[in-house]
């Protein structure tokens, strides 16, 4: 199900993905940081709110952060639920779970959906899928490293060459559907790129060493887009560098936004 607003003048949106809340390696020091520390009158789970649909392994910290959510519900927030490949079959806390969310501002269309719709992979070979999740959650079950896992993680969405697969079928997707902006989560590698006039924005994830997500503002003049957390991955960084120098320095911020820290 999508849901498009009507035109939005001003307002700001804080998109945070990929919490895998039930994860032995799930952040939830910096979900409640970025949700204490943070000003923003919408928030968007973009997708994969849940590690599993087995909800049993939600453990008191992890219900926290379900508690602070429900807390900014009742404040009067607006809460905006995306679906993710993780958690498809699990009903959000409340109002409905969307499979993308269109708000339209003077600076153009910004589509939110979770991303996994653009990787092929987990379509074609569920079997393989599972058994890298359940190996995964293994890993990091008996190997109480968040380096070691996350290294395993992002090893293998490169290999599978998932990023920069997403982000291509992401931009198809959005100049498809007069998106200016397209902002996805899934593959747990934060990152902004522009072309041909349409930007993609991927907020990252909230495992392991991550603390990640993108605050979007506008008014009439201008959209501002910052990082709630500039808290970087050593694995990102290192895949962000291959990835520059793969492309010739053809990654570019879209002119029209303008890029801040809030540290």
């Amino acid at each position: 199900m999508t849901q498009t607003l009507p035109l939005r003048t001003s307002g700001s949106l804080l998109v945070l993905s990929d919490l895998h809340l039930g994860s032995p390696n799930c952040n939830v020091g910096g979900i409640l940081d970025i949700l204490r520390d943070t000003r923003f009158d919408t928030l968007v789970i973009n997708g994969d709110t849940y590690d599993n649909p087995n909800l049993h392994r939600l453990r008191r910290p992890h219900r926290e952060v379900l508690s602070a959510i429900w807390d900014l519900h009742n404040r009067k927030k607006k809460v905006v639920w995306i679906r993710g490949n993780h958690d498809a079959d699990i009903l959000p806390l409340f109002n409905e779970t969307l499979d993308e969310y269109i708000v339209p501002t003077p600076h153009g269309r910004i589509g939110i959906l979770h991303g996994h719709q653009f990787d092929n992979f987990i379509r074609k070979y569920p079997l393989t899928t599972e058994l890298a999740s359940r190996t995964y959650y293994y890993i990091q079950r008996c190997v109480r490293s968040n380096r070691f896992s996350e290294y395993v993680k992002y090893s293998s969405k490169s290999w599978l060459n998932v990023i920069r697969k997403v982000r291509s079928r992401a931009l198809d997707y959005a100049a498809k559907h007069d998106l200016s902006f397209v902002i996805c989560g899934h593959v747990h590698h934060r990152e902004v790129f522009a072309e041909d006039g349409r930007t993609y924005i991927n907020t990252g994830s909230f495992m392991d060493t991550a603390a990640e997500g993108v605050l979007l503002d506008w008014d009439a003049n201008n959209i501002r887009m910052t990082y709630p957390s500039v808290v970087h991955t050593y694995v990102e960084d290192y895949l962000t560098q291959q990835d520059q120098s793969t492309r010739r320095g053809s990654l570019r911020v879209d002119p029209r936004v303008v890029m801040t820290s809030m540290i």
